[in-house]
């Protein structure tokens, strides 16, 4: 029987670390290896190192950011594991849909599963440091936690985002999470796929 890995990875620089998800190059549903995990932004900033992937043997040969949100593609340095990549979704889920978050938030070694609700969709969101802006967010009410950032929400096997934000006044997280859409970047993140991929 051919068991397939899960798609989903750890980033590694240094001390610090967000969660991440293979696609592939055409955003469909497939089985595979792929060279681009798609994750957040903002876990490129003032990195103290060179991004590898961890338990998948590649670094990070090159990142694209998509501008207005908090997405990045990046492409390994050699394809990872044969995997089901996951399709990344045209439309957003309606209001209250299950999400699930696939993440390593909390030092975790292995991915953690959260389940979620969708609340809203909203046109703009922002971090309290201010660093973090995107267009076109969803709102959630799910346990995401630190590391989780960068993390694949799926709705139905799909990617409707990525996790970016956890609403935690004062270091209380109340389970309230911003989540950047993919639906609406589907043009940038395929205009990063082929440059990515054309180097």
């Amino acid at each position: 029987m051919n068991v397939l890995n899960e798609p989903y990875v750890r980033i590694v620089a240094g001390k610090k670390y967000c969660s991440g998800v293979f696609i592939s190059p055409d955003f469909q549903p497939s089985e595979g290896s792929s060279r681009l995990v798609l994750t957040c932004a903002h876990f490129f900033r003032d990195l103290p190192a060179v991004p590898r992937v961890a338990a998948r043997g590649g670094t990070i040969a090159a990142v694209r950011q998509i501008d207005g949100t908090d997405m990045a593609l990046v492409l390994l340095s050699r394809p990872g594991p044969r995997t089901r990549l996951p399709g990344l979704a045209s439309v957003p889920p309606q209001l209250g849909a299950p999400l699930l978050t696939h993440g390593f938030g909390g030092g975790a070694k292995k991915v953690q599963t959260r389940s979620g609700v969708l609340v809203m969709p909203v046109p703009f969101a922002i971090a309290r440091r201010t660093y973090t802006r995107l267009r076109h967010a969803l709102i959630a009410f799910s346990p995401a936690i630190k590391g989780d950032s960068g993390a694949a929400v799926e709705h139905n096997g799909a990617v409707v985002g990525i996790q970016s934000l956890v609403f935690d006044p004062l270091g209380t997280n109340l389970h309230i999470a911003t989540i950047a859409r993919v639906d609406k970047y589907l043009p940038a993140l395929r205009a990063a796929a082929r440059a990515l991929l054309a180097d």
